[in-house]
C-alpha cells in the first residue's frame, strides 16, 4: 500500500502588494468620505437642505464656529504628514456627533449612540495603523483619548445649569 500523497501545485499570478503609500491613499479616502456621507445625512434638514424644508437660517457665528475650531491644529501639523492627516481624520470625527445626533435612531439611543458611533472610526484608525506599521500612532493614541475624554466631560458639563445658562447667553 504506497501512502504518498500527491501535491498539485497551482501557478497563480503574483498581485503585487499594495505599497504603504497606496493602502494610506485608500484609507485616508475612504474613511472620510464615509463620514462626509454621515454629517451630510445629519445635517441635511438643519444645515444642508434648510431651505427644502423650511428650517430657520443660522447666525454667522456657528458658521464661523466650525471653520476654526477644526482648521487650526491640522494647519501647524500640515508639515508633518503622519501627524497631519490623523489629527485631520480625527477633526473630521469629532464633527460627527452633531451629525449622527440627528439621526433618529441614534438620538433615540442618547449619547452612547451619536458620540460612540464616531468613536468606532477612532477604532478603525487604531487597527489600521497597527495593521500597517506594527503600532498604533501617537496621534491616533492620544488624539482619540482625548476625543474619547472630551465626549466623556461633554456629558457631565452639558447638563449642568452652569453651563445651560452659559449656552443660553452664548447663542442669544
Amino acid at each position: 500500500m504506497d501512502t504518498t500523497a500527491a501535491v498539485v501545485t497551482v501557478n497563480r499570478p503574483q498581485v503585487p502588494a499594495r505599497t504603504a503609500r497606496q493602502r494610506d491613499r485608500i484609507f485616508y479616502t475612504t474613511v472620510p468620505v464615509l463620514m462626509a456621507l454621515a454629517v451630510l445625512y445629519g445635517f441635511s434638514r438643519s444645515y444642508y437642505f434648510k431651505l427644502a424644508f423650511g428650517t430657520p437660517s443660522l447666525s454667522p457665528l456657528y458658521h464661523l464656529h466650525g471653520v476654526l475650531f477644526t482648521s487650526w491644529l491640522a494647519l501647524w501639523w500640515r508639515r508633518f504628514p503622519d501627524m497631519h492627516k490623523r489629527l485631520m481624520l480625527l477633526g473630521t470625527i469629532e464633527l460627527l456627533p452633531a451629525g449622527f445626533g440627528r439621526w433618529p435612531i441614534l438620538f433615540s439611543a442618547g449619547p452612547l449612540g451619536f458620540l460612540g458611533l464616531p468613536d468606532l472610526f477612532i477604532v478603525a484608525m487604531a487597527i489600521y495603523d497597527r495593521a500597517t506599521t506594527g503600532r498604533v500612532h501617537p496621534a491616533t493614541l492620544w488624539g482619540g483619548l482625548f476625543l474619547i475624554a472630551s465626549q466623556v466631560l461633554r456629558v457631565v458639563v452639558g447638563n449642568t445649569a452652569p453651563w445651560q445658562a452659559f449656552a443660553r447667553w452664548f447663542v442669544s
